[in-house]
């Protein structure tokens, strides 16, 4: 494939000077012909994970896969950022109840086909039975015990306000005043994105900004930010 330095740049989130510098000392699985850059996708793909670094394709490359160590076909790790953009922010759910409030949900989140509704609000129903997804500070994250959806493409966070909490049986006894759907194609999908929401949630100032129900714009914004953070972070 033939990407710009600063292209391949953005795919690693890394400074297109520290790129600079590891293509001159030899660190980074790419090759130079006339002037472009070329790569293979599971080779680089695999050379981040094994060195920890963030990794993915960008958006205008949306038939791109990625191959697994055992040669099957995968589509990359999504950023935090285009999963809950493609989610959407649902606000004001009015359900009083667990059951009745995800079924609220799952007719508002945007990408869930239809035929799968029914058997997807049972699963996320039993799953809750089992024990609350309230993980704390007003914050719940419904999920089925399989957390894979094998029909969808890309995995999608949505963002669920509650017109008023509710009672969810949270770890702290706290009401929640917020959900946050992930429904993913596959558990590294749901793994991936789950650390990194998690990630937001232990932090309060994020939390306190949770509480103001944010615009979406201003929800990507902040999103945005606190990623580019991690991923800097992991870079080095």
């Amino acid at each position: 494939m033939r990407m710009t330095k600063s292209e391949i740049a953005e795919c690693l989130n890394l400074p297109a000077s520290t790129l600079q510098r590891w293509i001159r000392q030899g660190r980074i699985p790419i090759q130079k012909k006339g002037g472009e850059y070329f790569f293979e996708p599971g080779t680089l793909q695999r050379w981040a994970e094994t060195n920890r670094l963030p990794f993915r394709f960008l958006e205008n490359e949306p038939g791109v896969k990625a191959q697994n160590l055992d040669g099957s076909v995968e589509a990359p790790p999504d950023t935090l950022f285009a999963a809950m953009q493609r989610g959407g922010v649902i606000y004001d759910l009015a359900a009083e109840d667990t059951e009745s409030l995800f079924s609220e949900a799952l007719e508002k989140i945007p990408g869930v086909p239809e035929d799968l509704k029914p058997g997807f609000l049972e699963r996320l129903v039993q799953r809750e039975r089992l024990s609350s997804t309230g993980i704390g500070k007003g914050v719940a994250m419904p999920h089925p015990r399989n957390p894979t959806v094998d029909s969808l493409e890309r995995p999608l966070i949505s963002t669920c306000f509650l017109k008023k909490d509710i009672d969810f049986n949270s770890v702290d006894n706290r009401p929640v005043f917020v959900m946050f759907f992930l429904l993913s194609p596959t558990p590294k999908h749901h793994l991936h994105l789950l650390s990194r929401l998690s990630f937001c949630l232990r932090n309060d100032r994020f939390v306190d900004f949770l509480k103001t129900r944010p615009a979406p714009e201003d929800l990507f914004a902040r999103i945005a930010d606190v990623e580019a953070a991690l991923d800097h972070k992991e870079a080095f």
